[in-house]
């Protein structure tokens, strides 16, 4: 036999055998449970706090400034 004689007789005997599944024997599948996704918390933006601006009394100081100024001319004369 040629080799090419060989292959073929080969080929001819190669029957695939597929496996015939009884139907009853197949089980339902179970429905896979979703996981919910879990919400990503938002995080608070900090509050900056105002620095309270320390007013001055200009009153007062306007006076003081005032006296100063009549010692100074005074002075001066």
């Amino acid at each position: 036999m040629t080799d090419r004689q060989w292959f073929r007789r080969r080929k001819r005997r190669r029957r695939r055998r597929r496996r015939k599944r009884s139907r009853r024997r197949r089980r339902k599948k179970k429905k896979k449970k979703k996981k919910k996704k879990k919400k990503k918390k938002k995080k608070k933006k900090k509050k900056k706090k105002k620095k309270k601006k320390i007013k001055k009394k200009r009153r007062i100081r306007r006076k003081k400034s005032r006296e100063e100024e009549k010692e100074w001319r005074k002075g001066e004369k």
